[in-house]
């Protein structure tokens, strides 16, 4: 987007936003319902010069557009709808929608990318153990000895027939 400083002059009433990571949904293209386009979202607001309003507004700054790379999946109409543009140079995958109303240009973009982060999670000592015990032993203990006959033993409840590693110890 660094050409449309020289299609729009730069003032102060120019907003950008930038999120690291956001999503954005598009509308239906050629009555194909699209995916929620998700990665680093940028949204940016300028005005146009008062010749450059009106009905043609769009006109003026579509040739811009379509030099700097992007390629006019559906062209938007002032004062109307919303126009899609698509953008796949140098291993880009950048979608942007720009509505026209009056002298105000509304441009949100979304360069899609993987999700930014990786999360990893340490396995509890339970899991773990239950992961690492792999035969089942099954004891045949005379009720004279004190332990009960009926299951559960204590540590019978652990998913997998896992026994804990203080069990183990007794």
């Amino acid at each position: 987007m660094a050409f449309f400083s020289s299609v729009v002059p730069v003032a102060d009433n120019w907003v950008i936003t930038h999120n690291p990571w956001d999503e954005l949904e598009f509308p239906a293209m050629n009555g194909v319902g699209q995916p929620m386009k998700r990665g680093e979202y940028f949204r940016m607001y300028v005005d146009l010069e008062a010749s450059h309003v009106g009905p043609n507004s769009w006109n003026f700054l579509k040739p811009s557009f379509v030099k700097a790379g992007w390629t006019v999946v559906k062209d938007p109409v002032p004062d109307t709808s919303t126009g899609v543009l698509h953008y796949t140079r140098g291993g880009k995958d950048s979608w942007l929608k720009v509505d026209i109303a009056g002298q105000r240009v509304e441009m949100l973009m979304i360069d899609v990318i993987p999700v930014p982060a990786t999360l990893t999670l340490k396995l509890p000592d339970a899991v773990l153990l239950l992961a690492s015990v792999t035969t089942t032993v099954k004891l045949k203990v005379p009720v004279a000895v004190g332990i009960p006959a009926r299951l559960p033993f204590p540590f019978s409840a652990i998913p997998g027939g896992g026994v804990p590693a203080e069990t183990l110890q007794r």
